[in-house]
């Protein structure tokens, strides 16, 4: 879409890294809603406290998105009380605590799986909309993986191509819904802020082109 004010977000994964930079951006362009949903209570309590002078309204979830009924829970009350969602952004990445190989299985769950279903429910209600974005964030550590993570850095290499394959479905049945893969593996946290920002003036420049002229999609 041209202009994210008065849009509503929703943040997958929002209280850190990419999806933190994106919920920043959204609220200083205006936003009306920037929904968040997050592990870490702190750090979304956090991004309230740093919004409150702004227009825009936000909502926290405790989420545990490997889990459905959460995810449908909170879905139903986005849709319910908030309305429909114009920009999802997919920023889930594992905490710590599953930097082990005991935890490697929900692990990459959390990568593959989490985002495919979550955008699965989403793009229903982007449908009817004129204009809708997804930005899927692959996003690993900042430093090269250690051993015992690389099955988890691999299993970035299958999200980033669905997300991709998505891109080009929606091109074929949903013009309207833009998909982005933002690549985000070393990115430096000084330099999150302004790549987002050329991202989103990238992206939105696509989308009005095929908004004025749709037979270039």
């Amino acid at each position: 879409m041209n202009n994210i004010k008065h849009k509503t977000v929703l943040v997958v994964g929002g209280a850190n890294g990419g999806g933190r930079s994106f919920v920043e951006f959204a609220a200083a362009q205006g936003a009306k809603h920037i929904v968040i949903w997050d592990l870490d209570e702190t750090g979304m309590q956090h991004l309230v406290q740093q919004t409150a002078r702004t227009d825009c309204q936000l909502h926290t979830f405790r989420v545990d998105v490997n889990n459905p009924h959460f995810v449908e829970a909170a879905l139903e009350y986005v849709f319910g009380k908030v309305g429909g969602v114009d920009v999802l952004v997919n920023n889930v990445r594992p905490s710590t605590e599953f930097l082990n190989c005991k935890g490697l299985g929900k692990k990459m769950s959390s990568a593959l799986v989490a985002p495919m279903n979550i955008t699965r429910a989403v793009i229903d209600n982007m449908a009817h909309l004129q204009q809708a974005s997804i930005i899927n964030i692959v996003s690993g550590r900042n430093t090269s993986c250690p051993h015992a993570d690389d099955n988890y850095c691999h299993s970035l290499c299958p999200l980033q191509l669905w997300s991709q394959e998505l891109s080009a479905e929606m091109q074929q049945s949903l013009p309207h819904i833009k998909v982005q893969t933002l690549l985000k593996f070393h990115f430096d946290a000084s330099l999150e802020k302004s790549a987002i920002r050329t991202f989103w003036h990238q992206l939105s420049a696509q989308i009005k082109a095929v908004s004025v002229n749709p037979a270039r999609v």
